[in-house]
């Protein structure tokens, strides 16, 4: 069963038979009976993935051409399947929750690229898109209204993909982080060092061991390279401001996880170590005080300005813990009114009901020397703009943030502003064994079971 809920302009919640202003829950009743296996917000559509046939439906704005629609349709209520893919087999598919620009990974690897994005967050060029000048003249949109392949990704397999809000982060099989898009805010994390550009041809990696070989071009460019209105300056170091192509993060380090907000990214390392790179302007990557370095990694989401993490920890408790950073402005931490935001990284306090503490009578009917999961610990996280969710292994949901559109699942009709400060269960949930949220802005759809 796949619900949504939250602003409903554009068709954006799948069903046209919903009443005007209606931001309640309410079925989306062509995925009855599909094997929906991914939810995928964007900024005003949203994307389902169906299992046995690797298809795409899609449904909301085609604001963009987001949808692989003709310009002439601003808009689809009911989702369709989304074709373009010369007969691959989609596994995941990711959008941007503030820009324009979408991704799709087959099972082979290959990563196609549609929509459209003005700081290269397509890794497209002008031979795959067209491109148009913005009104300014500076910047050219590149656009493309049916799925593009990149070209580098039929020799490197890919395995996870990531949609920032104006930039890609790719994770190839062999462990190597590959980016492209917008960098103002450092969020490619190449700094001012050589950037590589991938070969389109011939590329491949080699694993050696435990260690990979990453073959180049021979052709190079430094920050330099880039025009002097096409860079921004970070004390002594100039960076590029958006890298057109897709690139390489560098460092020999490998990634086994990613994930990509507004304009900052968390990724994990091969030797269970978690970095953050980009924004930091509210404490979003959490590198004040060390305190994810003997947790592992479970889960992650990222808002426009905050960064959700489910990781375990067994020395410290046999249910999975949820970690905070970053704003709390709209409550999306669940700290309380009165707390502006965290710049490290601050565990939840977790209580028996939600799902992470053992009360003194479960403790003593265990013994003392076995250790006892609650049986409701949190098992998935979701997070966008000021809001978060929080999934338990039996479907219950929990959320804090903001509720201004009804985008938590208490209806809001009117719009009116309202924040939930602290951890709340959603009652209108509470019949349903929800399986997995994806949610945007101000508007979200679950899968149920």
């Amino acid at each position: 069963m796949v619900r949504g809920f939250g602003n409903p302009d554009y068709g954006k919640l799948g069903t046209d038979s919903r009443p005007a202003g209606f931001t309640g829950p309410q079925d989306i009743e062509v995925f009855l009976g599909k094997d929906v296996v991914q939810l995928e917000v964007g900024r005003a559509h949203c994307f389902a993935l169906q299992a046995q046939f690797g298809r795409i439906f899609g449904f909301g704005s085609n604001a963009a051409q987001a949808l692989c629609l003709r310009k002439s349709l601003r808009e689809m209520t009911e989702p369709y399947t989304i074709r373009g893919f010369s007969n691959e087999h989609i596994t995941q598919v990711a959008a941007s929750k503030t820009g324009s620009h979408n991704l799709a990974l087959s099972n082979s690897g290959k990563v196609y690229t549609w929509g459209s994005s003005a700081d290269g967050a397509l890794g497209q060029d002008a031979s795959v898109c067209n491109t148009e000048g913005t009104e300014g003249g500076n910047k050219k949109i590149y656009r493309s209204c049916l799925p593009s392949l990149l070209r580098f990704t039929g020799s490197i397999p890919i395995k996870q993909i990531a949609a920032g809000g104006r930039f890609s982060v790719l994770l190839s099989t062999g462990g190597v982080i590959y980016v492209f898009g917008e960098n103002t805010r450092g969020q490619l994390g190449i700094g001012a060092i050589t950037v590589n550009m991938p070969r389109s041809k011939n590329q491949a990696e080699c694993r050696l061991a435990s260690k990979t070989k990453v073959v180049f071009d021979e052709t190079q460019r430094r920050a330099d390279d880039f025009e002097v209105a096409e860079r921004f300056r970070v004390g002594d170091l100039q960076l590029p401001k958006r890298v057109q192509e897709p690139i390489m993060l560098p460092g020999s380090k490998l990634w086994t996880q990613i994930a990509a907000g507004d304009d900052h990214v968390i990724a994990v390392s091969a030797d269970a170590e978690w970095y953050g790179w980009g924004g930091n302007y509210c404490g979003q990557l959490g590198i004040g005080i060390s305190r994810l370095y003997e947790d592992s990694y479970l889960d992650m989401s990222l808002g426009a300005s905050h960064t959700v993490v489910l990781t375990k920890n067994l020395g410290i408790s046999e249910a999975p813990r949820v970690a905070l950073m970053g704003s709390n402005s709209h409550g999306q931490l669940g700290t309380g009114p009165t707390d502006k935001g965290r710049v490290w990284p601050t565990f939840l306090p977790l209580t028996e009901h939600m799902g992470g503490f053992l009360s003194l009578a479960d403790k003593a009917r265990a013994g003392k020397h076995k250790k006892v999961v609650t049986p409701n610990y949190f098992c998935s996280v979701a997070a966008a703009a000021n809001h978060t969710f929080l999934i338990t292994r039996k479907g219950a949901v929990w959320c804090m943030g903001d509720n201004s559109f009804g985008q938590l699942g208490f209806r809001n009709d009117r719009m009116q502003p309202w924040q939930f400060y602290e951890p709340t269960v959603v009652p209108s949930l509470g019949m349903h064994q929800v399986r997995q949220i994806s949610t945007g802005e101000s508007h979200t759809i679950i899968l149920a079971g």
